[in-house]
C-alpha cells in the first residue's frame, strides 16, 4: 500500500492528477475507501507522501410524497419542477423535518502531500514518470 501511495504522490505532485498512471493509482486508492462511511475523510501514509481521500460532498433532494402531504396537490402542481429554492415558503424546521434529505453521495477527491521536501520524493526504482 505504501508503494502505491508514494508513486501516486510523486506523479500527483509532478504531473497533476490527469496523468494516466496517476489516474490508475487514484482509482485503486478510491477502491480502498469504498466501504468507508461516505462522510469520512481518510488518509493513507506512504514513506514519502500522505494521500488524503475526502469525504463525499452532500447531495440534497426533496421527498415529493412528504411535500405533497404537507402542501397539497394544487400547490405541488404549481411548483412541479421542485428545487430547494421553490420550497423556501416552508420554515427551515419544516424543510429539515419533512422535506429535505441529505446524503453523502458526491465524488471523493484524492490529493497527495509530500512528507519531505519535493526533491527527496522520487518514483520507485524501475518506474518512469512518462510511462
Amino acid at each position: 500500500m505504501q508503494e502505491v501511495v508514494d508513486e501516486f504522490g510523486v506523479l500527483y505532485v509532478k504531473l497533476g492528477p490527469a496523468k494516466k498512471r496517476a489516474e490508475q493509482l487514484r482509482q485503486e486508492i478510491l477502491s480502498w475507501v469504498a466501504r468507508e462511511p461516505a462522510g469520512s475523510e481518510v488518509r493513507f501514509a506512504g514513506q514519502t507522501h500522505v494521500v488524503t481521500v475526502s469525504a463525499r460532498s452532500n447531495e440534497r433532494s426533496v421527498e415529493v410524497k412528504r411535500l405533497y402531504k404537507l402542501i397539497g396537490l394544487r400547490r405541488l402542481l404549481e411548483i412541479c419542477q421542485v428545487t430547494l429554492g421553490k420550497i423556501e415558503f416552508l420554515s427551515r424546521e419544516q424543510q429539515r423535518q419533512v422535506v429535505e434529505e441529505r446524503n453523502c453521495a458526491g465524488p471523493r477527491t484524492v490529493t497527495a502531500t509530500p512528507r519531505f521536501e519535493p526533491e527527496q520524493a522520487k518514483l520507485p526504482a524501475g518506474k518512469d514518470e512518462f510511462e
